[in-house]
């Protein structure tokens, strides 16, 4: 298996869920590639664990706690993406630290791993994303993109192929 891109947050907290947001816009603007799983994880945490074993890379989007304005795009690579879940922002992400944790103990950590996150502005009861997180998903998505051209898995815009 290649690269598995794991959007994970819940949709009805509002800017929680720009990890799950995040992974269909890159559906809707890029094409299917064979070697790169675009998966919602939503809440599922310590479930996802078979769906990611084997994979030689890991990317999860997902909303990332900071200091930095809301909207602002962080991206973390290696060993700070299992730290980056042990503490936690909303209660799906106790799970994504129990998987990372079973991941760890069992070996099966993919060799490359990156999270690309956004800060939220709210995370509270509510449908839509918030004007500044939604207006970041663009910039979220090249990053994710980038990181995915770097280790040979080219995604391509909709429409730009033959």
């Amino acid at each position: 298996m290649g690269v598995v891109v794991l959007g994970i947050g819940n949709l009805l907290m509002s800017d929680d869920g720009v990890g799950v947001r995040l992974l269909q816009w890159m559906e809707e603007h890029f094409a299917p590639h064979p070697e790169v799983v675009l998966l919602d994880g939503g809440t599922a945490g310590l479930a996802l664990l078979p769906r990611l074993v084997g994979a030689e890379a890991l990317l999860i989007l997902d909303a990332v706690r900071s200091d930095h304005p809301p909207g602002t795009v962080i991206f973390l690579e290696g060993k700070a993406v299992p730290a980056r879940f042990t503490a936690g922002l909303t209660p799906h992400q106790s799970g994504v630290a129990d998987l990372m944790a079973a991941m760890l103990l069992e070996g099966s950590l993919p060799p490359h791993a990156a999270v690309v996150g956004v800060v939220p502005q709210r995370v509270s009861l509510g449908w839509e994303l918030s004007p500044a997180v939604a207006s970041s998903l663009p910039e979220a998505a090249a990053r994710a993109v980038s990181w995915l051209d770097e280790l040979g898995w080219t995604l391509a815009p909709v429409g730009s192929q033959p």
